[in-house]
């Protein structure tokens, strides 16, 4: 029998509103909301969550999903949908990128944009995975 194991992922970082230098905290916690057997062949995984965008989108409900890519391990892309504070549709746009040059640091962070309806950048943002979430899981078993 194939056992099937759950995406999930804790990313914790700043994002900073589009001409404006100051950092706000930012976090993100998505899970997989459907099981998937082969998901860099079968169009991503489907997630959802909460987002926590200080002043922009507190405590938000988010889901979208996460493309696997097939041929570089570790490198996918977020495409996430949200509703900000005053009730704005967004959507979040990351994504994590391995280099052999940091190839941790690299293969931890999540870099991106969230927009709004028509496009225009409201945000940008950078979030680190946040690995104590899943050790303390790990280590709990």
């Amino acid at each position: 029998m194939i056992a099937l194991s759950r995406f999930r992922q804790t990313l914790v970082g700043s994002y900073r509103l589009g001409g404006d230098d100051r950092e706000r905290p930012l976090s993100l916690e998505i899970a997989q909301s459907q099981a998937s057997l082969l998901p860099k062949l079968g169009g991503g995984l489907a997630v959802e969550g909460q987002i926590d965008a200080k002043g922009l989108a507190d405590r938000r409900a988010v889901r979208g999903r996460v493309l696997l890519d097939r041929w570089m391990p570790l490198r996918s892309r977020y495409e996430l949908e949200l509703e900000a504070n005053d009730g704005a549709k967004l959507t979040l746009s990351g994504e994590r990128r391995p280099e052999a040059r940091t190839p941790f640091w690299s293969a931890s962070t999540v870099g991106g944009e969230i927009r709004d309806s028509n496009g225009a950048v409201v945000a940008r943002f950078e979030l680190r995975i946040d690995y104590r979430q899943g050790l303390s899981r790990w280590l709990g078993r």
